[in-house]
């Protein structure tokens, strides 16, 4: 009887302790469950952290961005008006410059229309030079029936000269071109006079002759022959 109740004791006390060592091993794993979900939202809780700190830190690259953005739009705006104030006044300038190219226009066609005049003018007095021309050489003939050509007189010295070789053959004014002196062609059978200049009459001042090809020419003063008209 003693022993089985000895063992009933036993049987409940090892049952206790059981239940004790149970219930031990029961706190313990709900202790460590806590704990983890504890960690588990700790780590969470650290995650959001960075994240807000990472957006922030968008946020203020976004804002900067933003920033950066309306600084280059007042810019533009600013240079959006510069330009409208240059194409203003440009547009001045180019409205003078039209008025310019109108006038210059207009003085070209003036000088234009003067330019045809003084062309007109030019041939009108050219008409009349020739006619006077003209007339002189037809008043010419009237009062000493002789023309004088365009070419240049010749001159030359005291001598003897062949015509031909010397003197191109034609009709010639003779004059004392200085001094005076006899003058003779063919040896005096064609001419025989004395040239000199003054009022004495006893010099010739001019003498008009035909020279022919091979005329010999004798001269003792130096004589101008300027070709005349025949």
């Amino acid at each position: 009887m003693k022993n089985r109740g000895m063992w009933w004791i036993l049987g409940v006390s090892g049952g206790v302790v059981l239940l004790v060592f149970v219930a031990f091993i029961s706190h313990m794993i709900g202790t460590n469950q806590a704990r983890a979900t504890l960690d588990a939202r700790k780590f969470t809780l650290e995650e959001i952290e960075i994240e807000i700190a990472q957006s922030s830190t968008s946020l203020t690259e976004v804002n900067e961005e933003l920033s950066s953005i309306q600084n280059s739009h007042e810019e533009q705006a600013t240079l959006l008006q510069q330009l409208e104030h240059d194409i203003s006044d440009h547009s001045e300038e180019f409205e003078e410059m039209t008025t310019l190219i109108s006038e210059r226009d207009d003085v070209m066609l003036e000088i234009e229309t003067l330019n045809n005049e003084i062309d007109d003018k030019e041939e009108s007095l050219t008409r009349v030079i020739d006619d006077i021309e003209t007339a002189e050489i037809e008043l010419e003939k009237l009062t000493t029936g002789i023309v004088t050509k365009a070419e240049e007189p010749r001159v030359l010295s005291a001598g003897y000269f062949t015509v031909g070789q010397d003197l191109p053959p034609g009709r010639y004014k003779v004059e004392p071109n200085a001094g005076s002196g006899n003058y003779f062609v063919n040896s005096g059978s064609k001419s025989n006079i004395i040239l000199g200049s003054g009022d004495d009459s006893f010099y010739t001042s001019e003498y008009i002759v035909f020279l022919n090809d091979g005329d010999e020419i004798e001269q003792t003063l130096s004589v101008r022959y300027t070709p005349v008209e025949e």
